[in-house]
């Protein structure tokens, strides 16, 4: 079974709690092995912070 399809466990929910609002998103999906989609559902879910950088695309 995919990583992503994979319910999410007790550590990684403690993990998530414990980065939100402390680390970017994509930082956190690394770390716990998912998608930054996944993340931030599971985020917005748990109604936990979020923190994303985005890109102005400017040079």
């Amino acid at each position: 079974m995919a990583r992503w399809n994979m319910p999410w466990s007790e550590a990684d929910l403690e993990k998530l709690k414990s980065l939100a609002g402390t680390k970017n998103i994509k930082d956190i999906a690394e770390e716990l092995g998912r998608t930054t989609g996944t993340v931030v559902a599971k985020a917005v879910e748990q109604k936990l912070p979020i923190i994303v950088h985005m890109r102005s695309g400017r040079a």
